[in-house]
């Protein structure tokens, strides 16, 4: 776009209700990471709790695999989802930083100076290296299950 093309009224009206949706979109999908990993890490820790006391139990072997393969399956499922929406979210507000460049060189004046994003400072990628922390912990979770269950049964404990 030119600097004249950009100064017309419909075309900043344009940019602000493009930056709008980039910003409801980039908050719709970070929302949708943590409403479904709420329920993901949730129906974890139920079905851990449900299936701990017959982990040693060799009639509940066949029984504990199944829910610790859906276990870790779900936690698989929310990491893979948790990195495509991320992604879709820093798409997003990687856009409102691009309006909110173009708006600010064009326009010098204080009416239409937006700084939200680009001032913006906070350390990128910790809150998913802890994310995939406790996915991996549940994971070993499961798969000590698995463990316990398999021996319990070879050797027949109870």
């Amino acid at each position: 776009m030119t600097e004249e093309n950009i100064k017309s009224e419909q075309s900043i009206e344009h940019l602000l209700v493009e930056y709008q949706a980039a910003q409801d979109s980039a908050q719709h999908h970070d929302n949708q990471v943590w409403h479904l990993t709420s329920m993901v890490w949730a129906s974890n820790f139920i079905l851990l709790g449900i299936i701990m006391d017959r982990a040693f139990n060799p009639k509940y072997s066949f029984f504990v695999i199944f829910l610790a393969i859906l276990g870790i399956l779900l936690t698989r499922y929310s990491q893979i989802c948790q990195k495509q929406w991320r992604d879709m979210k820093n798409q997003k507000y990687t856009r409102c930083k691009e309006i909110e460049k173009t708006i600010n060189e064009v326009f010098i004046e204080e009416k239409y100076h937006m700084t939200q994003h680009l001032n913006a400072k906070w350390q990128t990628g910790s809150q998913t290296n802890y994310y995939n922390l406790i996915a991996h912990m549940i994971y070993i979770s499961w798969l000590m299950l698995i463990i316990i269950s398999v021996i319990s049964n070879y050797y027949n404990l109870s």
